[in-house]
């Protein structure tokens, strides 16, 4: 794809967009009060009928995507706009507004990012989280957009409703955006020192988490935030008074995701790579301006400096490559990177051939051949916290324990808050024997990111090295709670459960394997057999 240094220029303005709101450190800065001040607030003060109040209030209830740190959907939640205000900067000429919404905390808790779907089919991303209560389940998000919000929520204030009251919910259930339903306040529970949670009858589904619970006359009465699998009709929501209170305090700004990434890391080094390209793209425009020269592209410089050997533009070609899945081309292309006559990022030729020899590898099985250019990536710079992880990846793929224990340790001193550099290091403890210390690098690593399988799948199997089988068991049920179509998490679990002659529930934790995969992956059917041989042996 050809990309223009103008086209670059209005990339950059974009994504500086999603990410302005107010920086961590910030001063913290009073709101006004939630849905007034704004003319768009809904503030009837009669009945609504439910197809208007649905009219009325859904242009300010928004459907949120969590996403993990491989951009990848680990949820689907729901949240309303409470305040909005036009930014003092503009963007190409526009003016930026910026929204405040509320959801539930446990939604963007393991979140890397969260992605905001508006009624009107408009799309941007959470940038900041501006408050949050996680014994309450609240949480306060900031949202840019370049379009004025249609609607703005009122919460309700005083005396809580009657039981009995008619109450509606608009939220995503099962990711169906902007969905209406209608119910009953059926009770009010205690829930630790917070005002009672209202009960509710509106039926509440995965999705609605988040979501406004309304008044008849359009007030928000409470943040729905759990259900029941059991009882479809015993659903929760938190009250508006709690929300009232969350917004009163100062706000304090963090970003949705406080870690390190490995993936970012590397991406803002290929990035880096690429600033000589477009100041010589610049460098082009302005001569071709004043009729000095043909137009050049990206492309071209990249290929005319290529041609010539030169090592920035064979990494950035064998990149390309990369990203294309052609992995055989980019090892040829990259090793000409490697001898060319080294420049500033000639860590980054070592790193890259690593990195599509290691997708050769999982063809052919032969992971030796990265150790070599990921070693000499570090020597080159060893502040590069990515070549570390690469590195204890191929050893533990190798066996080779202590020498991943070392490189986890490299990473987790050059990036103290990346949970990869925990696990990996947590790993290896594993493999040694050292359950203490295991248990304490996995415990900083699920702080880090929380609530993600493949990081529990990573602590089950740790404790499988250990011989810990029943805590092994409880994690694997962690997993399948978080997600119940996980085959392979009810594969282990029936594994280990297996081992420590829990027969039965072995069984029927293969039968869920078999369900969740759809067919016989690993020979369940026969693993079935052998737990009801053992059942029958005296």
């Amino acid at each position: 794809m050809t990309i223009t240094f103008k086209e670059a220029v209005v990339i950059c303005l974009v994504a500086a967009l999603f990410s302005s709101a107010v920086a961590p450190g910030q001063q913290a800065r009073s709101r006004n009060a939630p849905g007034q001040s704004r003319p768009t607030s809904l503030t009837a003060q009669s009945p609504l009928a439910p197809d208007r109040l649905f009219a009325l209030a859904s242009p300010a209830v928004v459907k949120l995507t969590i996403k993990d740190e491989d951009d990848r959907e680990i949820g689907i939640a729901s949240g309303f706009i409470v305040e909005f205000e036009k930014e003092k900067y503009e963007v190409r000429g526009q003016p930026v507004y910026r929204s405040t919404m509320i959801t539930n905390y446990h939604v963007i808790r393991p979140a890397i990012s969260v992605d905001v779907l508006f009624s009107d089919g408009r799309t941007g991303r959470a940038s900041q989280v501006m408050g949050e209560d996680e014994s309450a389940d609240l949480a306060v998000l900031s949202v840019s957009s370049l379009e004025e919000p249609k609607r703005a929520l009122k919460l309700h204030e005083g005396a809580s409703p009657r039981i009995g009251t008619k109450v509606y919910a608009i939220g995503s259930p099962k990711g169906l955006s902007n969905t209406l339903s209608e119910g009953l306040i059926s009770g009010y529970r205690e829930r630790g020192k917070h005002e009672a949670w209202v009960q509710i009858t509106a039926p509440i589904s995965p999705g609605s988490s988040g979501g406004p619970l309304f008044s008849t006359e359009g007030l928000v009465l409470g943040v729905t935030t759990a259900f029941l699998s059991e009882s479809q009709n015993l659903n929760f929501a938190v009250p508006a008074s709690e929300v009232s209170r969350l917004l009163a305090r100062p706000e304090k700004p963090r970003p949705i995701w406080e870690g390190a990434s490995i993936r970012e890391t590397e991406k803002d080094a290929f990035q880096d790579a690429e600033v000589p390209i477009f100041v010589q793209l610049l460098e082009a425009d302005s001569k071709e301006s004043r009729g000095g020269q043909p137009e050049q592209t990206y492309e071209g410089i990249l290929e005319e400096r290529a041609s010539a050997g030169d090592q920035l533009g064979l990494l950035l070609k064998g990149r390309e490559l990369y990203l294309a899945k052609e992995y055989d081309k980019a090892i040829r292309m990259l090793k000409r990177a490697t001898e060319a006559s080294a420049g500033e990022y000639a860590y980054l030729t070592h790193y890259a051939q690593a990195q599509a020899i290691l997708k050769v590898s999982e063809r052919v099985i032969d992971f030796e051949d990265a150790v070599q250019p990921l070693r000499r990536a570090k020597e080159l710079n060893p502040d590069f916290g990515p070549s570390f992880y690469r590195l204890s990846c191929v050893y533990r793929t190798l066996h080779l324990y202590p020498e991943m224990l070392v490189a986890a340790e490299s990473l987790v001193r050059l990036m103290p808050r990346c949970y990869d550099g925990y696990q990996l290091r947590g790993e290896a403890w594993a493999e040694l024997g050292r359950e203490a210390a295991f248990e304490r690098d996995f415990e900083t690593a699920c702080g880090l990111r929380p609530n993600d399988n493949y990081l529990l799948m990573a602590k089950a199997g740790g404790y499988v090295s250990l011989d810990k089988l029943q805590e092994a068991v409880d994690t694997y049920k962690d997993v399948v709670k978080l997600d119940e179509n996980y085959f392979i998490a009810h594969y282990n679990l029936g594994n280990a459960l297996q081992k420590m002659g829990k027969y039965d529930e072995a069984i029927k934790s293969y039968q869920r394997t078999l369900k969740a995969a759809g067919r016989d992956f690993f020979d369940i059917e026969g693993r079935i057999t052998e737990c009801r041989r053992e059942m029958q042996s005296p």
